[in-house]
């Protein structure tokens, strides 16, 4: 399930699929590329971005480079999160008041940044559970927009509560 969602144009996005993959966020892409006005030129341009990433290990593009802040909204409150992604591939991420961490696996692929860290979103239902969060960010007009997901570790995973989260590039980068 994918659900995008576009305040400023009024729009609201949803895949609906009884599989997890990675159609869903492709299928919603091209929904998008036909209703919101210059995004199929955006996503074109990212695209082109994309064609040059290196086959082996992370390669983030030039656009995702540098200091990222802002919030995951869980259990409803505002937990501040930040994001710094260095030209060598590593993601360090910062949640809350805990240690700074790296992401694990980190991809970029058609505008999405994903990956797991060692974390703990903290909220009723979470404290249920030891879990790691996984982030799944795509890149939109500046800011990187999508979910911070408590998952539990054990396999198979048996727990998933996902938060919306909105960073923002520091000032000067």
């Amino acid at each position: 399930t994918g659900l995008d969602l576009y305040p400023e144009n009024d729009v609201a996005i949803a895949v609906l699929t009884n599989r997890s993959n990675r159609y869903v966020s492709r299928i919603a892409q091209e929904i998008a590329s036909v209703v919101l006005p210059g995004y199929a030129e955006a996503l074109a341009a990212q695209s082109d971005e994309d064609d040059n990433e290196e086959e082996e290990g992370f390669s983030a593009p030039v656009s995702l480079l540098g200091e990222w802040s802002g919030e995951i909204h869980a259990d409803g409150k505002r937990l501040p999160l930040s994001l710094t992604v260095k030209p060598d591939g590593d993601v360090h991420v910062k949640l809350g008041d805990e240690m700074a961490t790296l992401l694990s696996n980190p991809n970029w692929h058609e505008g999405q940044l994903t990956g797991v860290f060692a974390g703990t979103i903290p909220g009723e239902d979470t404290a249920r559970h030891d879990h790691m969060v996984q982030l799944n960010l795509y890149l939109r007009e500046g800011r990187l927009i999508g979910s911070a997901t408590a998952i539990t570790y054990q396999e198979p995973a048996y727990f998933a509560l996902t938060s919306f989260v909105e960073l923002e590039k520091d000032a000067g980068q």
